[in-house]
């Protein structure tokens, strides 16, 4: 998997190959809901450059690439995870403000965005 360069997350650290790598990992160890699907098949993930995850599959699976579309595909960094209380920080056009689970859920515009700050407010 080659990643586009120069993107980073919305706390400023690079989304890089090591952090695909591990937050896959995390994602695995913390039983996210499609670990069971990903786990049999999938032998190694490895960074072997900054921007080139490879992944070594056991078997043939033709939908791999669709589960990188699912939840273990969604890269959060690093200190997303670092503490005891999961952090959602992630690279795309929005930031989560609040989160009131079952009430409202606030995202505010990231500036940083590798596209450019998204035209909504």
């Amino acid at each position: 998997l080659k990643l586009r360069d120069g993107v980073e997350f919305s706390d400023g650290t690079p989304l890089d190959a090591k952090a695909v790598v591990a937050s896959l990992a995390w994602y695995q160890e913390s039983k996210g809901a499609d670990t069971a699907l990903l786990a049999p098949d999938l032998a190694k993930t490895e960074a072997v450059d900054d921007s080139t995850v490879v992944f070594t599959l056991r078997t043939s699976w033709a939908t791999f690439p669709a589960m990188l579309a699912q939840a273990p595909g969604m890269i959060v960094a690093p200190a997303a995870y670092a503490g005891d209380t999961f952090r959602p920080i992630g690279a795309g056009p929005f930031t989560l403000q609040k989160h009131a689970p079952q009430e409202e859920m606030i995202l505010k515009a990231n500036k940083k965005y590798w596209k450019g700050a998204p035209h909504l407010d």
